[in-house]
């Protein structure tokens, strides 16, 4: 990924903001959707667009465990009935027990917010959510104004995927301390050989960084093949991750 000079003011005058209570919006290849909202209307209006062109990721927050048991049907059902990721975002470090529901329910990604930096409790949670999802499928989510470099290397190292927002970014953060943050980003995402692809349409509307060019003919047919294989991969690791936890249920005799 490289980035693009121009699309830094234009964040740091406008970040794209996480969707609240009652939101439905779509920009790009991103559908934006709040936990809250109901399961059919929802679901209808996402279809009437994914069929003009299909979304690519749905993005869902939950500000904590509560907010997740309000949405928790609706990522089964557009996990069930859409193609693209579902990424959900947590307010909170989530208990090992929510984050085996949250993959039960259709989470392809999993992203906690880092305000305040990394700490031992918050480490430790997304340790557990990598045993639980894919390699690079959980992320840590740090602000633009953190002790930056050191967090990212450790997210790194931690086989978490380390991403920058600039959502609650100060009027007087200078403009041109952001490139060098997101140059030391890529570096670090290149050096650990981080996987992003389902991640490049939410790096697309979201930071300054731009997404490589999909390729045509042959390269576009293999760029396609190569999406449906990480979705099934996905698919298939949730189903046998479900059946173990359900087989060690039974013969508990719960």
């Amino acid at each position: 990924m490289n980035l693009d000079p121009a699309k830094i003011a234009i964040l740091r005058a406008q970040p794209v903001a996480s969707p609240v209570s009652g939101e439905l919006r779509r920009q790009d290849q991103v559908f934006f959707v709040a936990a809250d909202l109901p399961i059919l209307p929802t679901l209808e209006t996402i279809f009437e667009s994914d069929c003009q062109k299909p979304a690519d990721l749905f993005y869902l927050v939950f500000n904590d465990e509560a907010a997740f048991s309000r949405g928790e049907e609706l990522v089964r059902q557009i996990k069930k009935n859409f193609r693209g990721f579902v990424l959900g975002r947590f307010g909170t470090a989530p208990s090992g027990a929510l984050i085996e529901r949250a993959y039960a329910s259709g989470l392809d990604l999993l992203e906690v917010s880092l305000n305040g930096g990394i700490t031992p409790e918050r480490l430790e949670t997304l340790d557990y959510a990598c045993t639980v999802f894919s390699r690079w499928s959980v992320i840590g989510t740090l602000p633009a104004e953190s002790r930056f470099k050191e967090d990212v290397e450790t997210l790194a190292e931690h086989g978490i995927v380390p991403l920058v927002t600039l959502e609650s970014l100060r009027g007087n953060f200078a403009e041109s301390a952001l490139s060098p943050i997101f140059k030391h980003l890529v570096r670090t995402w290149r050096h650990h050989k981080v996987a992003l692809k389902p991640l490049h349409p939410l790096l697309s509307v979201a930071t300054p960084l731009v997404t490589p060019v999909r390729g045509r003919g042959i390269v576009a047919l293999l760029d396609k093949v190569d999406d449906a294989r990480l979705r099934t991969t996905s698919d298939l690791r949730r189903l046998l991750r479900v059946r173990e936890v359900e087989a060690s249920f039974e013969s508990a005799g719960l």
